[in-house]
């Protein structure tokens, strides 16, 4: 039972070692596309509002009514953009947070299966080598320090700024 609580924890930290960050880096890849797609709508929005804002002192109605609807389309289309980022950021938190979730999961059987054949428990140090120095032994339901670092590792390696 041991060997089996091993492999599959085994196999699923492999798998999150070789495949979160991927996941990560595409979805930080499209928050970086929105961020420029944004950038340049604001760059085309700013000369439109100044003339919306502009079209109060002359008389005619019908082209700020046409730039009234540009600043809207543009103001709203950023909101999609924002949106989508949101749900991406979510996204990714609870990509992060499920294989954490996992992980300790599977850490718990292989504890388990460990003290059912009467072998000793993992100890502090080895909790440590596993997930990392910041690990509170204590506190099994601290996440893992990794995978904040994976994320920051990803935002550097994109180049993405808060």
């Amino acid at each position: 039972m041991s060997l089996q609580a091993s492999q599959t924890y085994l196999e699923r930290y492999v798998d999150c070692v070789e495949n979160l960050p991927d996941d990560l880096q595409r979805l930080m890849s499209r928050m970086k596309e929105l961020d420029a797609k944004t950038q340049a709508l604001l760059r085309r929005l700013k000369p439109c509002y100044q003339a919306y804002i502009e079209s109060f002192d002359c008389d005619d109605v019908a082209k700020r009514r046409q730039l009234h609807q540009e600043v809207l389309r543009d103001v709203l289309l950023c909101r999609e953009f924002g949106d989508e980022k949101l749900q991406l950021a979510s996204h990714m938190q609870e990509l992060v947070e499920s294989n954490s979730r996992q992980l300790e999961d599977d850490l718990r059987a292989l504890e388990q299966a460990r003290m059912e054949e009467n072998m000793p428990p993992l100890t502090g140090d080895q909790q440590r080598l596993i997930f990392g120095e910041g690990y509170d032994v204590g506190r099994p339901s601290k996440r893992c320090n990794w995978f904040c670092l994976v994320v920051v590792g990803v935002m550097w390696s994109v180049g993405f700024s808060a």
